[in-house]
């Protein structure tokens, strides 16, 4: 019998070989602010996508702010699903000028980027633009941000993806790592999928 060979890749697309994950200011106190999204829906869609590294032993680092008292805590659900993570601690409004997350980023070889976090127009927006200038290729996880207002998240996203970034949802970009349903890992994606997107929906 002839093996033919897989069909060839019509885009550069995502790999557990080729991508980091990048979670901004998923913090107690910020993440009471947010009414762009339900609250609890947005803490859901971020364990997904840590749980989705953590399945790829994707390399992952979470920017904590300056934040001081009880709203200061990083999401510990994060924390500890991905417990192989790099934690960056900053003051400046964008993360990126922070010179340990470009340098230890660049450590890692990876050259594309999952980023998501809050606020959309501040804590996530800047390093978006910057990891873009500074030659990444940037996948927002769009469900997995959250602002106060409509108006300012969707003048974020407009100007990332100007800029160049690409909007996504957590499910998209895992299924684009995932590539096959039959692969390691297929099962459990769909089950996240499945529990995630449709079985919270129906509660």
């Amino acid at each position: 019998m002839v093996m033919s060979d897989p069909p060839p890749e019509a885009y550069d697309s995502l790999t557990r070989d080729n991508v980091a994950v990048i979670f901004i200011d998923l913090q107690v106190g910020p993440l009471s602010t947010i009414r762009t999204i339900d609250q609890q829906e947005l803490k859901q869609n971020a364990i997904a996508l840590a749980t989705v590294a953590q399945m790829f032993d994707l390399p992952t680092f979470f920017a904590m702010g300056s934040q001081t008292g009880p709203g200061a805590a990083f999401l510990p659900e994060l924390l500890q699903t991905r417990p192989e993570h790099t934690l960056v601690k900053h003051s400046r409004a964008n993360v990126w000028e922070t010179p340990e997350l470009p340098a230890t980023l660049k450590q890692t070889g990876r050259k594309k980027l999952i980023m998501a976090g809050i606020a959309a127009e501040i804590g996530l927006l800047f390093p978006v633009l910057s990891a873009i200038a500074a030659g990444y290729n940037v996948y927002v996880a769009t469900d997995v941000c959250g602002t106060i207002t409509a108006r300012g998240e969707q003048a974020a996203f407009t100007r990332m993806t100007q800029a160049g970034a690409i909007m996504s949802s957590w499910a998209s970009l895992a299924v684009e790592i995932l590539k096959d349903f039959s692969a390691e890992h297929g099962r459990d994606v769909l089950g996240l999928i499945n529990k995630q997107l449709l079985e919270d929906r129906d509660a």
